[in-house]
């Protein structure tokens, strides 16, 4: 039996990035949310290199209309 995915908001992994930001502990933040600190990690580093852009939403983002429709 397979076990759905769990899905976050792009309010809570800001959230918690803020908290981390503030100068909490990673162990904490993760208590706090109850998340593993393995998974604030990976957020952490997402959110270091792409910084505002980061954690867009569901799947891929199209760059343009333009590109979306460049076959008509």
């Amino acid at each position: 039996m397979l076990v759905p995915r769990q899905e976050y908001s792009r309010e809570l992994k800001m959230a918690a990035m803020r908290e981390i930001d503030s100068g909490k502990g990673m162990a904490e933040v993760a208590r706090m949310y109850r998340l593993s600190p393995k998974r604030l990690e990976t957020w952490r580093s997402e959110w270091r290199a792409k910084g505002d852009l980061v954690f867009p939403g569901k799947g891929a983002q199209p760059q343009s209309n333009t590109q979306c429709r460049s076959d008509l």
